[in-house]
């Protein structure tokens, strides 16, 4: 009942987020039947909706899906990038790393005025996107609670308490995210509201390793200690940097001013043997990842690099939780009109994302391609005409003069060489990856093996 309501709040918003509806990779773009179908049956929907979100509202426990299993590699939440299309995207790249929305604030939840906004705040392609997490935003215990009743009925693998975010209109303004690591006492009672609303829902906290002056060594195992021993969370991931408030220090000085400190949160992992401890921070490849793994920390977070190279990161099945590397086949191919592509390449990946999309853009504005779009922004970053592909992409995907979705995507992918669309994960060279300093990509390109496609390659990407 859910999905169809969300298909039915869907058509009616001309916001950017689509509906819940339930998604698979593999299926094709022809249900044009099955959608005209759905839509004759949302009128008796429509009207069962409140009645709905009352018994969403009281769900306890029973209707909560297993917690995180394995948080090896988790994809961190960032304002305006990981919505629900983006997350599809990764998800199709690997089934295992843990995936996290955007930050919702609890008032946000809390005051929707109806199904439509509540679905743009929480809804998402219910199960493919599990595991996945919520991360709530605020300071006020009853808010959070209210809030977390609502999303009980959601079936999130976690929930989250930001006391990180270091955003003025968040930390100032709003007076939570990493405003909070000021007051542990109120964030125990965040978290213990919490989990008053989401009863067996596994919890968790993600802070910084300090804020403004409050920045030393001992004041983060209080913080931590305080938050374990009043709520009983278990779970903390940890921002390897300290957070300066105020607005002279923006959002992009927090992730590069303050210096790196993975010492302490190694010194977390071994003061709280008891404790599940994940690091964030400046993490950009598969080394570092299995690096602070072996050092004791429960998962690593990855932040922009994994917006930035989204498709470095599609082997971390493979390279982060031990599954045996894909068997290429021949029937493991998808036709596109560019012709048949491996599945696990950046031409099958574009082809099952606009399957995706087109179903989300069913009765939306044109306006919401870009929305959909934004993902497949940096799916060649660095690779050659990459650059032509995103402008492309940036400057025909609404327009109606250049067809539909589908149509200015694989125009935009035209531009790109075959062996680039064609190129498997496990054929890049590893060694030879575009310097990411956490916030852009520096000059360098990935490269194609062998020998002799990599001179071709650089030479492409030099007019690129």
């Amino acid at each position: 009942q859910r999905r169809a309501g969300s298909a039915a709040a869907e058509s009616s918003r001309s916001s950017s987020r689509s509906d819940g509806q339930d998604q698979h990779p593999q299926r094709r773009a022809g249900g044009h039947s099955y959608m005209r179908a759905r839509r004759g049956a949302l009128a008796a929907v429509v009207m069962s909706l409140q009645v709905a979100r009352v018994a969403r509202g009281a769900a306890t426990s029973a209707g909560a899906v297993a917690g995180v299993g394995r948080p090896l590699l988790s994809v961190a939440p960032m304002m305006d990038y990981t919505d629900r299309h983006y997350r599809y995207l990764f998800r199709l790249m690997s089934r295992e790393a843990v995936l996290w929305t955007e930050m919702v604030a609890a008032n946000k939840i809390v005051h929707a005025p109806d199904e439509a906004l509540l679905q743009r705040f929480l809804g998402y392609s219910e199960p493919f996107e599990h595991p996945l997490v919520l991360q709530l935003g605020g300071s006020d215990p009853k808010a959070v609670r209210e809030a977390a009743k609502v999303a009980a009925g959601f079936n999130y693998n976690e929930v989250n308490l930001n006391c990180g975010c270091p955003s003025e209109r968040v930390a100032d303004k709003g007076c939570f995210g990493a405003a909070l690591m000021k007051n542990k006492e109120l964030v125990g009672e965040l978290m213990n509201a919490v989990q008053e609303g989401m009863p067996g829902v596994p919890v968790s906290v993600k802070c910084r390793i300090g804020v403004d002056e409050m920045d030393s060594y001992e004041e983060l195992v209080d913080f931590v200690g305080h938050i374990k021993e009043t709520a009983a969370v278990e779970h903390f991931i940890v921002h390897a940097r300290k957070a300066m408030l105020g607005k002279k220090f923006s959002p992009a000085d927090n992730r590069s001013v303050p210096p790196l400190r993975r010492d302490r949160v190694l010194r977390l992992v071994e003061d709280f043997p008891d404790l599940k401890i994940s690091i964030n921070g400046g993490i950009t490849t598969y080394d570092e990842v299995n690096e602070y793994l072996g050092a004791g920390c429960v998962g690593a977070m990855v932040g922009r690099a994994a917006i930035h190279r989204p498709f470095y990161w599609s082997r971390t099945d493979e390279l982060i939780y031990g599954h045996a590397p894909p068997a290429n086949s021949a029937e493991d191919l998808v036709e596109t009109p560019l012709g048949a592509f491996p599945r696990r390449s950046r031409g099958g990946l574009l082809q099952q994302y606009v399957e995706y999309a087109e179903e989300q853009l069913v009765g939306q504005p044109i306006r919401n391609r870009r929305f959909v779009s934004k993902p497949l922004q940096n799916l060649f970053s660095g690779e050659a005409r990459g650059k032509k592909f995103r402008a492309y992409l940036d400057s025909k995907i609404v327009s109606d003069d250049h067809g539909s979705f589908s149509e200015v995507l694989w125009a935009a992918a035209a531009l790109l060489p075959s062996e680039v669309l064609a190129m498997l994960p496990e054929d890049m060279n590893m060694d030879n990856l575009a310097d990411f300093d956490g916030s852009g990509l520096r000059s360098g390109v990935w490269v194609i093996n062998p020998p002799d496609a990599v001179a071709e390659t650089a030479g492409a990407g030099a007019s690129a």
